[in-house]
């Protein structure tokens, strides 16, 4: 999976490297160095060990800066906590059962 940041002669391309169930752990760019690497502790926290800021977490997470919460399409995640803050949304509508 790759990052494309820009477009023509200005643009910058950065490569994920993740682990066996796809949790990206490193972001190289073009020449092969580190620029975004983390370390997931318990619930998909993760420490932030280099660099730039790089949204994607655990799979289907997407990490809001402001709220520090993740989000998965349809509800928030708390990673500090380990519980999700909102519904489920099949619990709220019957007739996805």
């Amino acid at each position: 999976m790759a990052q494309l940041k820009g477009r023509g002669v200005g643009s910058t391309v950065s490569y994920y490297v993740n682990d066996h169930i796809g949790i990206p752990q490193e972001l190289l760019d073009e020449d092969g160095n580190v620029v975004w690497s983390a370390i997931y502790r318990a619930y998909g926290h993760t420490e932030m060990q280099a660099g730039i800021c790089q949204p994607l977490r655990l799979q289907g997470q997407y990490a809001d800066e402001e709220s520090g919460l993740h989000y998965n399409r349809y509800r928030y995640y708390n990673p500090l906590a380990g519980r999700y803050i909102s519904q489920d949304p099949i619990s709220i509508r019957f007739e996805y059962l």
